[in-house]
């Protein structure tokens, strides 16, 4: 029947049964922005065949130009939204173990509860994710094998691989110290694994002497392509990103009256070490930026693998935002009740549903591009179709939230 939590951690569990503060609706209302950021990203990749490409192995791909500059700065700005998936579905792990151990569920249906939600992140991404960026063939003409058999990697494997790593630590940790207070231990465990998940991506990206290592090698943590699999999003360093959001989870199980000062205080010292490594050239970089650099090349970081610059800048960016949404919440008279919030909200509360639809419409807009045989509308034109979609994808989340409200607690519907 599997092992429940132990008397030692009840109040732990009260907090993370009864909490109801306003401060979880921040976490969706940051989810629902990074949605919103996210697609101007894929429109652009849709509709202008523009698209960042931060290789461990590439060279900056901006020129000195004005137009360039604006491609930087709307690719830099969706650079949180990956670790910010990672992240916030830490934070929600540890809420659903903690909240069910409360309930009386069993570790062993936690932990294939977490498992089916990992599964079901996979069937979306090789259904839909990949057909949608292959559907138009100059988004990623890699993907075209002469046996028509592909595997690509996208973040949605990222997340499906980190939930299934970080519920097991969550429940195996849990397991494990049955006699003792659980949080204790998981916060060593955590800290562990995140610190080693970066270490050793770090480690064997510099010791690659090719864009081709081994297939398991790729999978692991070093980005490429090989054969009929296309490697974008590793396993090591984002399911590292999910571990400190497990660790935030933790925290405001106990705290989450001081959420504000922690993200104020983890903004502070990730820009801080971001400025640091950066400086250094060393450690953390990937790719090390020239001796003379300008603002683009101290801020072009290496995405693929995350290095660790690249994951500090993008938390002090997201930690930012929980610390500016609060504080505007506290010019309501009820936090995050304000009309404004509410695209948010309703964006943020069906994160796998806008994903998908959002990439449906963009393949459908890039196919009605393609069928004109023309070679990508000029980049301005991303900003007005992006804004339509998500207009578009509004009255459609809000319906899809609805119809998830009305399914019983166990519903498969839930997950999405």
């Amino acid at each position: 029947r599997g092992s429940t939590i132990n008397a030692d951690s009840a109040p732990l569990l009260s907090t993370a049964r009864t909490w109801k503060s306003p401060r979880v609706e921040v976490l969706d209302i940051l989810r629902g922005f990074i949605m919103v950021v996210m697609a101007v990203d894929h429109v652009s990749l849709f509709v202008a065949h523009v698209h960042g490409s931060e290789e461990w192995y590439g060279e900056t791909q901006y020129s000195d130009t004005s137009e360039d500059h604006l491609k930087f700065a709307t690719r830099f700005a969706t650079h949180m939204c990956a670790p910010g998936f990672s992240y916030l579905m830490g934070i929600g792990m540890v809420f659903f173990t903690f909240s069910r151990l409360r309930l009386g569920w069993s570790l062993w249906r936690i932990f294939k509860h977490h498992t089916l939600r990992a599964f079901l992140l996979i069937v979306p991404c090789a259904v839909i994710e990949v057909n949608a960026f292959r559907l138009p063939s100059y988004v990623f003409p890699e993907l075209e094998t002469s046996s028509g058999i592909y595997i690509f990697t996208t973040v949605l494997f990222a997340l499906s691989t980190s939930m299934f790593i970080c519920g097991a630590l969550l429940v195996g940790a849990q397991a494990a110290t049955r006699h003792t207070e659980s949080t204790r231990v998981l916060p060593v465990v955590l800290v562990f694994w995140a610190v080693m998940s970066f270490v050793i991506s770090e480690l064997i990206v510099t010791h690659s002497d090719t864009k081709d290592p081994h297939w398991v090698v790729m999978l692991l943590a070093v980005p490429g392509a090989q054969g009929i699999l296309a490697v974008t999003y590793c396993v090591f360093p984002w399911c590292g990103v999910c571990a400190l959001g497990c660790l935030m989870g933790l925290f405001l199980l106990r705290r989450p009256e001081k959420l504000r000062l922690a993200a104020t205080a983890i903004m502070v010292s990730a820009f801080t070490l971001f400025v640091i490594l950066r400086f250094a050239r060393s450690f953390g970089n990937l790719v090390n930026i020239p001796s003379s650099p300008t603002v683009l090349d101290f801020l072009d970081v290496v995405k693929y693998p995350p290095a660790l610059t690249y994951v500090l800048i993008t938390f002090a960016i997201l930690h930012m935002l929980i610390a500016v949404f609060l504080t505007l919440s506290r010019l309501e008279e009820q936090p995050f009740t304000h009309f404004l919030w509410t695209p948010l909200k309703v964006y943020g509360t069906s994160p796998l549903f806008y994903y998908i639809m959002h990439l449906v419409m963009g393949a459908i807009v890039a196919l009605i591009i393609d069928s004109q045989k023309i070679e990508g509308l000029a980049f301005g034109w991303i900003y007005p179709i992006w804004i339509g979609i998500v207009i578009l994808l509004f009255p459609m989340c809000r319906w899809y939230g609805r119809f998830k409200a009305s399914t019983p607690p166990e519903s498969v519907w839930r997950f999405f």
